[in-house]
């Protein structure tokens, strides 16, 4: 527990910088961090989950126990001491919070709780589980083979450790119900009476009874008393065991009882059918589970936050953090997993007070963030995608997908592949929670009339949500109202399902759905909790149908295909939507987080910059791809009776390898990239589910795939890796070009910039694991500390990263002296004209007399021949171009922020060649 009086009160966030903690890079590491970070011009630490989570945990999102700090990060007193270095510098910590899920397994205390007394668990209702009728079991699918075929390989064992017995099955360990313990010992009794006397019998036999008595566990009203009472006489057990010494004979008849190689098996088998739980092949999850968990994954547990008494313990340790200021802001991760986010956000607004609250959460193109929620914004996926449309050449973005998909043969909307990936989903991998969907549905005392079959609803189900555009609604989870736009957009897909279900179970879906106002049905109880069900299970669906099958199976640019993003839709007029995007923003969510790159991307934001001049470029990208098709042909496989690698698959490799290539590396750092490239396309192809998977992986095309890389790294004098080379060294420049106008407008536009770790240098990451590769912070301290008075001569050497690390401390640090005019200030387009206008994308920001006008590049391959090498600075490149000041906001003096140089503008209008001069961006302040 944290000691000490509370620390002060800090400003709201001007920026925040995402640091990934565990054992190897713990509170003490973020500590030593603070003064470079202060001296960068970040105002908050933006921090991963820090209860505690998995032993040797990389991320913190499989905690295991909300209550304690992870003491792999460190101790109180170096959390407290880190709030306070920070605190000195008036900066602070937003933290990242997992509500929605656990880790399951031994080291969770309160699931352990639940294997050992099921319902009656005092922690059964934190968890998401349906117990079904009386008697129903945990459905635990942890076996790599089928439970009778674990119990003959002797798998299985049942043993006495940690003064309890437990099942245990290689890394997994299982408690038993204290209850089955005179089970065991009778069997045991039975099976070697001659190693068990009878006097230790009569010694236990009185504490075994009083367990055999236990209340049962399907009564769940009996949880004080059956606990209390199987602690006290398992206790009892216990210490007669432990009495009789190590060599306890009792122990000694049970482990050869319970032998599996020695015909223990149907022993075990007993003892198994008593408990709270069925352990099972993990291949029969997808149609079995009976407990809800975080998107697929079985070993991550959904909580249920609905439930009052389980928010208060779970947030308990924050919310002490909070009320001693050492958190100052907080980030809810997968918000839409929850059964009611607007319930559950207004909890934890009363619990953390006025401190800002962000929400992961995914909003399609035109879906707004819900009004009513007591938050101060997203985490800013919408703002990553609407900058990343801006930097894409629409027509030859065009281009690209229509020889992309002659290519590849490819020729099937990018909405059909959407909609088909999350049927497949649907029907396989959530097949179970489909299945209790339909159940619930049928326990709504309306459906009983209703001329519907169980399969006719359950297709009307999943046709429903496939056809979803946006994550999920949120009825009032009082009257199930949902607002109009949500209610549009229901109806919509409703309507989108209609040709692939019966009439009469789509009429019903939708009367449950989107009842008349004033119906009887509206407001039953049993049709709202139907619903907040439907809505729940839309998004785990969205997540991995979308941004976990689809966004790899069909991939023209893959820098279109991010968190959030919708690829297949039009970009004519993205600088004017981007526009109206920033403005809206400024006008309902100012203080919502501004992301380029996080942990969850799946590229960042440089590698995206890069890939984004492909568009510039389709004549030559194609004509290259289909030569080095050419060129690598004799490394492909034949693997049942198709060449390995696909053309998409190829295609993407090529793509992937244009984006994090670096000119110039060699030797060792290929090696390297090679490594890198193989991991990611394991990871790709099986996301794509297309030859492989990762429940069903295909080993011969993998190690066809991982061949294929291999070859072409190793070739001598490669005249692919030649030419590779060469693109990648041709694009890098307009590459830099697209980052840098990424990063000034990320630092100036509406919203909180959010920076993720390394991120101030060029970083060329891909999908996690890719983006937890360590980051070299003495390398950036000195770059910081080293970076010249004059910054125009970072352009000799672009490459080296100091000049984004240059732009990135200014405007931090300026948006650090002028909060007000960066958080409050209004969004102002301002008109370019000129021949070039279409290259600039230009803004004000206004507040009181103070006015910030930011100009940067766009499409700059066609500014600077060949392919944008030459910096997009100066006459010779701007000519005409100029930018109009409306008079309000005319001044008589400016700064350069990024310079440093003053600017005196004679009229209502200021050549972008002035502006842009030294540097290929800036951004001028009114002095």
């Amino acid at each position: 527990m944290i000691t000490g009086s509370p620390l002060p009160t800090r400003h709201p966030p001007t920026s925040t910088y995402r640091l990934q903690l565990h054992a190897g890079f713990d509170l003490r590491t973020a500590r030593d961090l603070v003064p470079y970070l202060d001296t960068l011009g970040i105002s908050h630490l933006y921090l991963s989950p820090i209860l505690k989570a998995r032993a040797g945990s990389l991320h913190g999102y499989d905690v295991v126990d909300p209550l304690v700090l992870n003491p792999e990060l460190g101790t109180e007193d170096d959390l407290r001491a880190l709030a306070e270095e920070l605190a000195q510098r008036n900066m602070g910590i937003v933290l990242d919070i997992v509500p929605n899920h656990m880790a399951i397994g031994a080291e969770n205390p309160y699931w352990e709780d639940v294997l050992r007394h099921g319902p009656a668990s005092q922690y059964a209702s934190w968890f998401d589980i349906d117990w079904g009728p009386s008697g129903r079991r945990l459905f635990l699918p942890v076996l790599g083979t089928r439970l009778g075929e674990a119990i003959e390989m002797a798998a299985l064992k049942l043993v006495y450790r940690y003064d309890e017995f437990r099942i245990v099955y290689h890394d997994h360990s299982f408690p038993v119900d204290p209850a089955t313990i005179p089970l065991i010992v009778d069997l045991a009794t039975e099976a070697r009476p001659e190693l068990v006397s009878n006097d230790l019998i009569a010694t236990i036999r009185p504490a075994l009874n009083r367990l055999r008595r236990l209340p049962p566990r399907t009564h769940a009203g009996q949880t004080g008393t059956r606990q209390s009472e199987a602690a006290r006489e398992g206790g009892n057990v216990t210490e007669l065991l432990q009495r009789t010494g190590p060599n306890n004979p009792l122990l000694t008849a049970i482990s050869f009882a319970f032998d599996c190689g020695s015909g223990g098996g149907p022993r075990i088998r007993r003892v198994l059918a008593a408990q709270a739980y069925r352990l099972a092949y993990w291949r029969r999850a997808a149609r079995e589970i009976n407990y809800r968990r975080f998107f697929t994954i079985s070993h991550l547990v959904a909580l249920r936050q609905e439930d009052p008494s389980v928010f208060a313990a779970t947030h308990a340790r924050i919310r002490e953090w909070i009320d001693n200021g050492v958190v100052s802001g907080l980030r809810v991760d997968h918000v839409d997993g929850l059964l009611d986010p607007r319930g559950y956000l207004s909890e934890l607004r009363r619990a953390a007070g006025d401190i800002p609250i962000y929400v992961e959460k995914i909003l399609a193109h035109d879906e707004r963030l819900p009004q009513a929620w007591p938050v101060s914004g997203t985490t800013g996926y919408e703002f990553l995608n609407m900058v990343e449309d801006v930097l894409v050449d629409w027509e030859g973005f065009r281009r690209i997908q229509a020889r992309y998909r002659k290519l590849t043969g490819r020729a099937t909307p990018f909405e059909r592949i959407m909609q088909d990936a999350k049927r497949k989903i649907l029907q396989g991998h959530l097949a179970a929670d489909a299945a209790r969907l339909t159940r619930q549905l049928l326990a709504v005392p309306y459906v009983s009339s209703r001329r519907a079959t169980r399969k006719a609803i359950t297709s009307a189900l999943v046709e429903t949500i496939v056809c979803m555009r946006v994550y999920r609604t949120y009825p009032d989870p009082y009257t199930g109202a949902l607002g109009p736009a949500e209610r549009e957009s229901l109806a919509n897909a409703l309507e989108d399902a209609r040709q692939r279900v019966s009439e009469e179970a789509l009429e019903l879906l939708t009367e449950l759905l989107l009842p008349t106002h004033g119906s009887a049905i509206e407001q039953d109880p049993n049709r709202i909790a139907f619903v907040q069900r439907f809505q729940q299970l839309a998004v785990p669906v969205a997540a991995k149908g979308v941004e976990d099958t689809a966004f790899y199976v069909e991939v023209p640019l893959a820098s279109r295909n991010e968190v959030g993003g919708e690829p297949d839709r039009t970009l004519q007029d993205a600088p004017e939507e981007f526009h109206r995007f920033n403005h809206t923003r400024q006008a309902s969510w100012p203080a919502s987080l501004s992301c380029t790159s996080t942990h969850d991307t799946k590229r960042s934001g440089d590698t995206r910059a890069r890939i984004d001049v492909l568009s510039e470029i389709p004549h030559d990208w194609i004509r290259t791809v289909r030569r080095w098709r050419r060129m690598n042909r004799s490394h492909a496989t034949r693997v049942g009776g198709r060449f390995v690698p696909d053309a998409n698959t190829e295609y993407l490799l090529y793509q992937t390898l244009v984006g994090i290539w670096t000119a110039g590396r060699q030797g060792d750092a290929e090696a390297s990239l090679q490594r890198r490239m193989r991991d990611y396309m394991i990871k790709a192809v099986r996301e794509a589910k297309q030859h492989t998977s990762w429940v069903d992986p295909n080993t011969a095309y993998e190690t066809a795939i991982e061949r294929f890389i291999e070859r072409l790294f190793s070739e001598v004098g490669s005249p692919f890796l030649a030419e590779l080379r060469t693109l990648a060294h041709r694009i890098t420049p307009a590459g830099m070009w697209n980052a840098l106008t990424r990063t000034v407008v990320h630092l100036t536009a509406p919203g909180v910039p959010d920076i993720y770790r390394g991120d101030e240098l060029w970083e060329f990451a891909l999908v996690d694991p890719d983006n937890r590769r360590p980051v070299d912070y003495a390398a950036r301290q000195g770059l910081l500390d080293g970076l010249p008075a004059t910054p125009a001569s970072l352009m000799s050497s672009p490459e080296d990263g100091r000049l984004k690390l240059h732009v990135t401390h200014q405007l931090l640090s300026c948006r650090r002296r002028n909060p007000s005019l960066f958080l409050s200030g209004r969004y102002q387009p301002l008109k370019v004209s000129g021949a070039l206008a279409m290259h600039v994308i230009a803004f004000a920001r206004v507040h009181e007399s103070t006015v910030a006008v930011v100009v940067a590049p766009r499409l700059s391959v066609s500014l600077c021949e060949p392919y944008g090498a030459n910096a997009p600075t100066g006459a010779r490149t701007w000519r005409d171009t100029v930018i109009a000041l409306p008079n309000e906001l005319r001044r008589a003096s400016w700064t350069n922020v990024l310079t440093g140089n003053e600017l005196r503008p004679d009229h209502l209008t200021v050549s972008v060649a002035t502006l842009l001069e030294e540097l290929p961006v800036c951004t001028i302040l009114s002095d």
